[in-house]
């Protein structure tokens, strides 16, 4: 399998997803207008706890606006709004 390394160098751009965000509520995603317009600071702060979650294994805070950890974001959410809540 391939160490997809730039996950650790690049960064998150999380001024991009209040647009994407827009996108797929027109698309008719359920999302709020509130979620749409925080959506870069709740993306940020969920990066914070992921981080602040792997400290004790060695994970930099500055590690916060990489890809991978977006990566992380995304998987740990999969299947969570099923049934409505989030």
């Amino acid at each position: 399998m391939p160490e997809y390394s730039w996950l650790y160098k690049e960064k998150t751009d999380y001024g991009v997803l209040s647009k994407k965000l827009g996108v797929l509520a027109a698309l008719g995603v359920p999302y709020t207008e509130d979620e749409i317009n925080q959506a870069a600071n709740s993306a940020r702060e969920q990066a914070k706890k992921i981080t602040e979650g792997m400290a004790s294994s060695g994970v930099e805070a500055k590690m916060a606006n990489k890809q991978i950890i977006a990566l992380i974001a995304y998987l740990q959410r999969i299947g969570t709004d099923i049934g409505g809540d989030k």
